[in-house]
C-alpha cells in the first residue's frame, strides 16, 4: 500500500518495514475473521434451515397427493350418485342400491374427512413456511450487523497505480470534510465487479470497511456533500436487502425508499409517514393497511396544547 508523499512524517525504512508488516497482518486477521463469520453464519443456514425446507418439500407432495385422491374421490361419488339415479326406477335392484347408497354414504364420510386433513397440511405448509422465511430474516439480519462499518464508493475514479484504500481515503478526508481522518483507519478496500449495465468507462465500485468505528456517523451524515459529484457512498447491503430495496423504491405505490440502519424504509404515495418492509413482508399489504388506519383528529386539548 502506496503512502502519499508529504502526508507522512519522516521515519526510518526499518520503522516504515514494521508498520507495513502490521497493517498487512491487520487485514489478514480482519478478512479471516470475516471469512470465519459468513463460515459460520453458513453453517447456521445448512443446519437450520436446509432440513426445514425438506420437510416443507414433503409437506407440500403429501398436499398435492392428498388434493388428487380428494379430486379422484369426488369424481368417483359423483358417478356413483348418477348411478343411483338410474337405480331408483328399478324396483328389483332396490336392495342392491340401498347397498350401493350406504357404499357412497361412507365414501363421502371418508372424503369429507380427506378435505380436512388437506386443510390441516394447508395450515402446516404455511406455518413452516413462515418460520423459515423468520429464520432467513433472522439470518439477513445477522449478516447486515457484520457489514456495518462497511461501504461501497460508486463513481470513484483511481489515479494510476493508486490503492483502493488511498483513494477512499482521499475522498473521506477532502469531500466529505473528515479532515482528521487518516489512512489506518480504513482497515480494507478493494475492487468490486462492475454492476450490470456498466458502461466500460465507468470506474468499478470498491468496497472498503472501516477500522475506525466511531467513523461510520460522520461518514453517513456527510455523504450528502457528494450529490451531483457523480460519486456515492452506500452502505454494504446484503443481497436480500439490496433486492427489497430495488423492488419497493419500483413499486407504483411507494414515493421513496431508502436503507438506513439495517432497515429497508419507504413513504408511500401521499404519505408522510416512513414505514418499515421486511424481507419477505408483502408490500401492498403493507400500504393498504397504512392506508386504511384512522387518522387522529386533534380536539380543542391538543390544540391547546401545541399552541402552549
Amino acid at each position: 500500500m502506496k503512502r502519499k508523499k508529504g502526508l507522512l512524517s519522516s521515519s526510518s525504512e526499518g520503522e516504515e518495514s514494521g508498520e507495513e508488516t502490521i497493517s498487512r497482518l491487520l487485514d489478514v486477521k480482519l478478512t479471516k475473521m470475516r471469512k470465519d463469520l459468513q463460515a459460520d453464519m453458513l453453517k447456521i443456514i445448512e443446519e437450520k434451515l436446509v432440513p426445514m425446507w425438506s420437510i416443507v418439500n414433503e409437506i407440500g407432495k403429501k398436499v398435492d397427493d392428498a388434493k388428487t385422491e380428494a379430486g379422484e374421490i369426488k369424481e368417483k361419488a359423483e358417478s356413483l350418485e348418477k348411478r343411483v339415479a338410474e337405480l331408483e326406477g328399478e324396483k328389483e335392484h332396490l336392495t342392491d342400491l340401498e347397498k350401493r347408497v350406504a357404499e357412497l354414504e361412507g365414501e363421502k364420510e371418508q372424503m369429507t374427512n380427506m378435505e380436512k386433513r388437506v386443510a390441516e397440511l394447508e395450515g402446516e405448509k404455511v406455518h413452516l413456511t413462515n418460520m423459515a422465511q423468520d429464520s432467513l430474516r433472522k439470518a439477513n439480519d445477522m449478516e447486515q450487523y457484520s457489514r456495518k462499518y462497511s461501504f461501497r464508493v460508486l463513481g470513484a475514479e483511481r489515479q494510476e497505480n493508486q490503492s483502493c484504500s488511498s483513494a477512499v481515503h482521499e475522498i473521506l478526508k477532502t469531500r466529505l470534510g473528515l479532515s482528521e481522518m487518516k489512512l489506518a483507519d480504513i482497515a480494507i478496500a478493494h475492487p468490486l465487479p462492475k454492476y450490470q449495465g456498466a458502461a466500460a468507462s465507468d470506474p468499478a465500485p470498491i468496497y472498503f470497511r472501516l477500522a475506525n468505528p466511531e467513523l461510520r456517523e460522520p461518514i453517513i451524515k456527510n455523504r450528502k456533500k457528494l450529490k451531483r459529484t457523480g460519486i456515492t457512498v452506500k452502505d454494504d447491503m446484503t443481497r436480500l436487502n439490496a433486492t427489497l430495496l430495488n423492488r419497493t423504491k419500483n413499486h407504483e405505490g411507494v414515493e421513496s425508499a431508502w436503507f438506513h440502519n439495517g432497515k429497508v424504509l419507504f413513504k408511500p404515495n401521499g404519505s408522510n409517514r416512513p414505514l418499515q418492509i421486511m424481507p419477505y413482508q408483502d408490500l401492498n399489504g403493507v400500504i393498504r393497511r397504512t392506508s386504511q388506519a384512522p387518522v387522529r383528529t386533534p380536539n380543542t386539548r391538543d390544540a391547546g396544547g401545541a399552541n402552549a
